[in-house]
């Protein structure tokens, strides 16, 4: 997968550069108010179904598997939100095989400001259109089956299920089970992506200002 930055009408993808982008990110999923956004609960609200967090420090989340850039199959990138610049969440793409045209996106997130906006629908929309423009045929979700917003977020998307894999993994010392999600170029082609298009609102249409505005402007997207 190309590493270049990676644009969609609302939000850009950036490839994570720790002296660029480090603290930046801790500032969007610590729980400290940010983007217009008061207190919240960062275990709730950002980390709970990713393998670690939430973080103390900036230098915490450095040395956290979810932030090692040196991967010879992966990548990790910031989102940014296109009209403010904005540092607004992370994802990776992860077991990347080329020779079988497969990709995983994994570890994303979005800072509670910017959750049930314009965001989360293009930044899928995006990133699926780069992958499949790059003739991939096959993108995988791994999503904890516990993680009902997630897995209905994908569903929404046009990933479909092909299992839960029973004791996946032990995270935070937990049994996981994990919600195997996958859509190939083919569902792409035949409606997927004209589908989530229709999804995404222009930033205007839609409130970042929190979460008494969010829930008034209603939850249309992913």
């Amino acid at each position: 997968v190309s590493v270049d930055e990676i644009k969609g009408a609302f939000v850009e993808l950036r490839p994570y550069d720790a002296a660029t982008h480090l603290e930046k990110v801790f500032a969007a999923g610590d729980g400290s108010p940010v983007y217009a956004h008061g207190p919240y609960d960062a275990e709730d609200l950002v980390w709970r179904y990713l393998d670690a967090g939430p973080f103390e420090s900036a230098k915490e989340l450095a040395a956290a598997e979810c932030m090692r850039a040196d991967m010879d199959d992966g990548s990790r990138f910031v989102v940014l939100d296109s009209a403010t610049g904005y540092v607004v969440g992370m994802l990776s793409l992860l077991h990347n095989s080329p020779s079988d045209l497969r990709v995983e996106v994994a570890d994303i997130w979005i800072t509670p400001a910017f959750q049930c906006t314009h965001v989360h629908t293009d930044l899928i929309l995006t990133l699926l259109r780069h992958l499949f423009s790059k003739h991939y045929r096959r993108v995988e979700l791994r999503i904890d089956a516990a993680n009902a917003r997630a897995r209905k977020s994908a569903e929404r998307a046009g990933f479909l299920l092909e299992g839960v894999l029973r004791k996946h993994r032990i995270v935070r010392s937990a049994n996981r089970d994990t919600a195997l999600y996958a859509m190939t170029n083919g569902d792409w082609r035949d409606g997927a992506e004209a589908r989530l298009a229709r999804l995404v609102k222009a930033p205007d249409q839609q409130s970042i200002a929190g979460p008494d505005a969010r829930k008034k402007a209603g939850r249309s997207t992913l």
